[in-house]
């Protein structure tokens, strides 16, 4: 990823000025890619919501007009329902990041399609994102992240999530859609966390969500944080450099 943010720059260089989306695409990856910060519980809910704005500029500066979810999110694990669905990336504000000062969807207001915002705290959901679908009558998608992440030292990380805990966040969100009046809403959520995924015997992590029909469901967890982030990111976003969780390691913890 650091090298298409050098060429970038490289490119824009001949003529020492980067255009407006460029200076956008610049300052996410340097936010991102900021190995020197700490990535703990505080701060994990920006960096997502960074990584996230991040990964579509980055398709819209390779002049991909469209992607699924499946696309979008290659490396976790991505339901049925939410993998088909096909989002334009050619809108203008694809690439910025706000923070709500109220929650949503309780505070009615409408949000910015293509930014990606930080909810207000207290709130259903972590991160919110309206997308454009492609060539349907009923054309906005909402992508709402749920993120969890734990701060015990690394030696100590036997905390595990499961399918029932991403159902859970799933009806979080039903919920407030609904007492919102926004049920009609077509939404996927995008549950993360830096936590182990333990599976009932004799499943993996796939057929066990599988089994759960979570089908409008994109789940990234600590097994398959490297597929979705890369090595070094996923160093940042599995905590190991968080001053609460001491030197850690590279190794993966395996549930009790």
């Amino acid at each position: 990823m650091s090298l298409i943010i050098q060429e970038v720059i490289a490119q824009s260089s001949l003529t020492l000025v980067l255009s407006s989306f460029e200076r956008q695409l610049c300052g996410l990856a340097l936010q991102v890619l900021d190995f020197e910060r700490n990535v703990g519980w505080q701060a994990f809910e920006e960096f997502n919501r960074d990584y996230f704005a991040l990964r579509m500029a980055l398709a819209r500066y390779h002049e991909f007009k469209s992607m699924t979810i499946r696309e979008l999110h290659k490396g976790a694990w991505v339901g049925e329902n939410a993998g088909l669905a096909r989002v334009l990336l050619d809108t203008e504000s694809i690439g910025a990041v706000d923070k709500l000062s109220t929650r949503y969807p309780q505070n009615k207001q409408d949000v910015d399609v293509g930014v990606v915002y930080r909810n207000a705290d207290g709130a259903a959901f972590d991160l919110v994102t309206a997308l454009t679908l492609e060539g349907e009558t009923d054309n906005t998608l909402l992508i709402l992240h749920e993120c969890k992440h734990t701060r015990k030292p690394v030696g100590e990380n036997k905390m595990v999530v499961n399918a029932l805990d991403v159902e859970a966040a799933l009806e979080k969100a039903e919920h407030a859609l609904h007492e919102s009046g926004e049920e009609k809403r077509r939404y996927a959520l995008i549950f993360i966390t830096n936590r182990l995924f333990k599976s009932a015997k004799g499943y993996t992590m796939a057929s066990e969500l599988e089994r759960a029909n979570l089908t409008n469901s994109v789940v990234i967890v600590r097994e398959n944080c490297i597929e979705y982030f890369g090595p070094s990111l996923a160093r940042r976003f599995m905590g190991y450099s968080d001053p609460w969780e001491g030197e850690g390691g590279n190794e993966y913890l395996e549930p009790e």
